[in-house]
């Protein structure tokens, strides 16, 4: 697979907006948000280790359009990547 203009657009739309955690809590404690919060810190997007991904929006409309463009061009560039 060869990555086109469009998927190289996205991977740019992403440039300098992610946070990564590799920290781990059990989610039934507030000190988790506490300190995602902080990881996160002025990023929208958190990869977080042994979770997933968080997404920060102004709605859910946003947001769920963030993932899922996201999770479909990381998707693209694995293929591409494993191809060559």
């Amino acid at each position: 697979m060869t990555l086109t203009s469009d998927t190289e657009h996205f991977c740019c739309r992403f440039l300098d907006r992610c946070a990564y955690d590799t920290g781990y809590q059990p989610a039934t404690m507030i000190e988790e948000g506490e300190r995602l919060g902080k990881v996160l810190g002025d990023k929208d997007i958190l990869f977080m280790c042994h979770h997933g991904t968080l997404v920060v929006a102004d709605s859910i409309h946003v947001a769920f359009d963030e993932v899922w463009t996201l999770e479909n061009e990381l998707l693209k560039l694995s293929r591409a990547n494993s191809e060559n």
